[in-house]
């Protein structure tokens, strides 16, 4: 992230406020007593920082891995062939 990322209250609303009415897409964080707002567009993030937002992210998708064993992997074969014959 960039260097100074807290803004005072005042300052972090009206990042807020301007993100919003730019219509940009923002991530916003608060601190427990309000006092300092973390507000930075999505696409000005450092590419270390990953959020999901439902369906949205900004990751790709782990691609799931299935092992089998190789007399399994030759009966699959096997039968596929088998398949494809008929």
């Amino acid at each position: 992230m960039k260097k100074e990322v807290w803004l005072n209250h005042s300052q972090g609303i009206e990042q807020i406020n301007t993100l919003g009415k730019e219509k940009t897409p923002f991530l916003f964080i608060l601190s427990y007593d309000k006092q300092k707002i973390f507000a930075q567009a999505l696409d000005s993030l450092d590419k270390d920082v990953f959020y999901k937002l439902k369906t949205y992210r900004n990751y790709p998708e782990k691609k799931e891995i299935v092992l089998i064993s190789l007399s399994s992997f030759l009966s699959l074969l096997s039968l596929t062939k088998t398949l494809l014959i008929k």
